[in-house]
């Protein structure tokens, strides 16, 4: 993984976008699937943290995609935030060619 790029994540089922709702650049703006458009608010710096975790940064907000409240309920909300580096902003990335997902539990 090039640690440099921007990526688009793309949900294996729908064939849908992880975006930020209406492109907004606020904390706390929903995170949903959206049809790919190459917009800016759909693409996503990846950054490796440590321990198999990862971030996920907004390429166009700069904000971690985040886990609402640190909730651990199915279900739960996903939102952009302010990077604080806690568990709820790390992910684990598995591989499960030819696409890429993101289970929906934290490091």
């Amino acid at each position: 993984m090039n640690f440099r790029a921007v990526y688009k994540l793309i949900n294996k089922q729908s064939a849908k976008a992880l975006e930020k709702a209406g492109g907004s650049l606020s904390a706390g703006a929903n995170v949903q699937q959206w049809t790919y458009g190459g917009q800016s608010w759909q693409k996503w710096k990846i950054t490796y943290v440590s321990n198999e975790c990862y971030k996920l940064t907004n390429n166009n907000s700069n904000l971690a995609l985040d886990v609402s409240d640190g909730s651990l309920a199915a279900g739960a909300n996903m939102q952009q935030w302010s990077d604080t580096g806690a568990d709820p902003q790390l992910w684990k990335i598995e591989y499960d060619s030819p696409l890429m997902y993101l289970p929906s539990n934290a490091c």
